[in-house]
Order: C-alpha cells, then structure tokens, then sequence
C-alpha cells in the first residue's frame, strides 16, 4: 500500500503490479523448472478439469466468462524468450493485469480490431498435466504443454508451447478441492517454442 498521500485515497486495482510483483512473477520462471511433488486425487482431477474449462471458453469466444475465471491480483503474460524469462528486463507479448484483461476483452468484442477482422478461431490441446503444491499456502502449480491450432483468413497456424499457472482455493486456503468453481487463476505464463522469432498477429488470446 503506498503511503504517498496523492495515492492514499485512491488504490486502482492495476497498483497491486509493483516491485514485490515482478519478484513473484521472477520466482515463478525459476518453479516451472522443479516441480515439487504432485497433488493426488480427487484435486488433482478437479485442477485438470478447471483448466479444461479455462481453455474451452477461450476457444468458445467466451471471454467474458474466461476473465471470472482470474483473480483482481491476476497476470497473464507470454515472454518472448524461451529461457530465463524476466519481465523487467525483456519485452513481452504480453503482460496484462486485470484491468489490461479487461482492455483486451472490449477491445476484441468491438468488432472493429484491424487485426481481429475477421476474428481468429482457435482450437487448443492440453496435456502433460503435472500440478502439485505451491510454496505459497492456498496456491498450486500447474505446467501443462499445449498446440493451438489457429484459423484465420484462410490459413491455419499450429502454434506449440506450454502453459504455466499458479492457482488458488477461493475458499480459502485450507480448503478441499471439490469442484473447478473452488479456484481460480493468480498467473498464467504462456510459453511459445518459437516465442524468439517473429510471430505475425498475435493480438488473439493465446
């Protein structure tokens, strides 16, 4: 909370991105390295089956149920390195908080993105779930890879990578997990394996 007084009455969400953040957001590049042990079930499959829907309503041009899906403390970015990533360093795809989120959903559903005309249709695989206990009490880790096929004007685009996510019980953090509404995403990194190349029109979710 910063106590400068011009801040100290008004706290707009995108303030929780500060200092502290890029260290969270650092410590998650070096934890996709070493996974800890995996959860068992039935969490495990309840994880399995949240990520399922995030990734079916992205491809279903469902974004407005997609974004519920994040928390108010949110990131999702893509780095364009494919090792060693840090965003305080290196330009990025992307790296949006909630309110860019947001920004990314309105500017989309206007129907008049240059780039989004026509819009891209997407199909995405996951697999090679590994999820287990993050060090951060009431959190998980889970890293899964992941092809995007994209078609667009005629052309179809297969787009290799994986996905990084932490997640957290919205219950709390003791909580059981019971079903896929009991959580939510605090980040998602998107890795692309030609993310240090040029990649034309990546203005879709990815």
């Amino acid at each position: 909370m910063s106590t400068d007084p011009a801040l100290m009455t008004y706290q707009p969400r995108f303030m929780y991105v500060d200092p502290q953040f890029y260290d969270l957001v650092k410590a998650d590049v070096a934890a996709w390295k070493n996974p800890g042990p995996m959860i068992g079930q039935p969490a495990a499959s309840v994880v399995e089956q949240f990520l399922i829907l995030e990734n079916r309503l992205v491809d279903s041009d469902r974004f407005e149920e997609w974004i519920d899906l994040f928390t108010e403390d949110c990131l999702y970015w893509v780095p364009t390195v494919t090792a060693g990533a840090d965003p305080t360093t290196q330009l990025c795809t992307a790296f949006d908080d909630h309110r860019r989120l947001e920004d990314r959903i309105v500017r989309l559903r206007t129907g008049t993105a240059y780039s989004q005309v026509p819009p891209s249709r997407t199909c995405r695989t996951i697999s090679n779930l590994e999820i287990w206990e993050s060090e951060t009490p009431g959190e998980i880790r889970a890293r899964c890879a992941v092809v995007i096929h994209e078609w667009r004007v005629g052309e179809m685009r297969v787009i290799p990578g994986w996905y990084g996510y932490v997640l957290r019980r919205s219950p709390g953090p003791k909580a059981e997990l019971s079903k896929p509404g009991d959580l939510r995403v605090v980040r998602k990194q998107v890795d692309l394996v030609q993310a240090d190349v040029p990649l034309r029109n990546m203005t879709f979710v990815i």
